[in-house]
């Protein structure tokens, strides 16, 4: 409970969006502009998925949950990993990679 308290805060603070920012209000739903492939001016898909799914620390611990178990989908199956590797880089594929070393090997391994 705690370590999914801790990075799920930790992805807030770092994915979710920042304060009095609400793009899905402007721009939509993000599932849905990708689709289409055409975006409002001001409007980022990796801010967008950010808010949807990193908006509240319950919604972060959440996600976090899901990415443990391996589920790095949006809701229409698009690939949230590819959106935001996209946005921040090396940097982002690094910790994210650690993090999952971290779950796989280690936490996993205590429970089996």
């Amino acid at each position: 409970g705690l370590i999914m308290y801790v990075v799920g805060f930790v992805f807030r603070l770092t994915l979710g969006p920042a304060d009095e920012q609400d793009q899905l209000s402007v721009c939509g739903n993000p599932d849905l502009i990708n689709m289409a492939g055409e975006l409002i001016e001001g409007c980022e898909l990796h801010y967008m998925y950010g808010e949807a799914y990193f908006g509240s620390l319950a919604a972060s611990m959440f996600t976090t949950f899901r990415f443990m178990l391996g589920d790095y989908s949006t809701k229409s199956g698009k690939s949230l990993l590819v959106v935001l590797s996209d946005a921040y880089g090396l940097k982002f594929d690094l910790i994210f990679g650690m993090w999952m070393i971290v779950v796989q090997f280690g936490f996993f391994n205590i429970i089996s």
